[in-house]
């Protein structure tokens, strides 16, 4: 069944790329093993060991050896640009990129593609017009995605807002807080509103995130829901409200559901998640990269999709796939 379920992904989200704009990979290995880079923005986090996995499998069905790598946390933005400089120099055939900046990334990325080594974005995009594809959740759409469910939780009685991004500078972040701000906005509810003087950004850093929650808390007593633009934000406001007592009381609405935020979905205490497909991302990242390197074409935007996740489709079995895809039970 869990084979099935990912074969089924696997289909459906290779049908929504945009086919309109193609690259070709040019001439490269056409038999025998490749050695494709995956590199990812932080250790040790659900998310990124999920991207592992599809790409891991990917590997295996087409005979690719994986290199995956990761900078320690997301704070650590020159390590990164280091994995991507190293890997190069070691003379991969691909690499496919988690990049933590929109911008520091792409002189190793040129270098890279100087060198006949394609680059595939994943999660978030650059602006180094060398990278070949982007395959990621459409950001701005998630983000407005969340942002309506903030309004409906709150309902006709509204309230405050607060908003605990996870980079200042990345993409991800940027697109999910202003597609969020974005449909707040739009809503004809008066009675909501957003602390936009006072948007933090956590650093992807989960304690960091918890002791932004209570700074907030503390200087606005009047907020009635928190918004964590990824995991490790979502995780943070989570810590801060049950420290506090807060749990349930104050709202809360995420961005992305590992089998933890699940968890607190479960028990009330998040009320509605935006869940990506991370297990797509690395599976196609490296089905991409497999193509360039065979001097196929490819599209170079992908949507991976994303979806609501609250207590009543919690358990659905394609919500359960898409929030815990590392259970290796059938």
């Amino acid at each position: 069944m869990r084979k099935k379920r990912r074969r089924f992904f696997q289909g459906l989200l290779m049908c929504s790329a945009l086919m309109s704009l193609t690259v070709c990979g040019g001439c490269g290995k056409s038999s025998g093993s490749n050695d494709v880079a995956v590199i990812v923005k932080s250790q040790g986090v659900d998310y990124w060991e999920t991207v592992h996995k599809g790409a891991a499998e990917a590997g295996e069905e087409m005979n690719i050896n994986i290199i995956y790598d990761a900078p320690a946390s997301e704070t650590n933005l020159d390590d990164q640009v280091q994995l991507v400089n190293d890997i190069v120099a070691r003379g991969v055939d691909a690499i496919v990129l988690a990049p933590l900046d929109q911008e520091a990334l792409n002189d190793a990325i040129k270098n890279a593609d100087s060198k006949g080594i394609p680059v595939i974005t994943i999660d978030s995009d650059v602006t180094a017009p060398e990278k070949k594809c982007c395959i990621s959740t459409q950001n701005r759409s998630g983000g407005e995605i969340a942002g309506r469910a903030a309004v409906n939780i709150l309902g006709d009685a509204g309230g405050t807002i607060a908003v605990i991004g996870h980079m200042a500078n990345a993409q991800t972040a940027i697109e999910r807080r202003d597609g969020f701000v974005d449909a707040v906005d739009a809503s004809p509810n008066e009675n909501v509103s957003i602390l936009k003087d006072d948007i933090r950004y956590c650093d992807g850093d989960r304690e960091k995130a918890e002791q932004q929650a209570n700074e907030l808390l503390d200087k606005y007593p009047e907020i009635s829901l928190i918004y964590g633009t990824n995991e490790t934000s979502t995780l943070g406001v989570c810590d801060a409200l049950e420290e506090r007592g807060l749990a349930g009381q104050i709202k809360v609405v995420g961005f992305d559901c590992s089998p933890t935020i699940a968890e607190y979905i479960e028990n009330g205490i998040v009320n509605a998640s935006v869940v990506q497909n991370p297990y797509n991302m690395g599976y196609l990242g490296v089905r991409y990269a497999k193509k360039l390197i065979n001097g196929e074409n490819i599209s170079t935007v992908l949507d991976t999709g994303a979806t609501l996740v609250d207590s009543e489709n919690l358990h659905d079995e394609n919500i359960e796939f898409l929030i815990n895809p590392l259970n290796t039970e059938e």
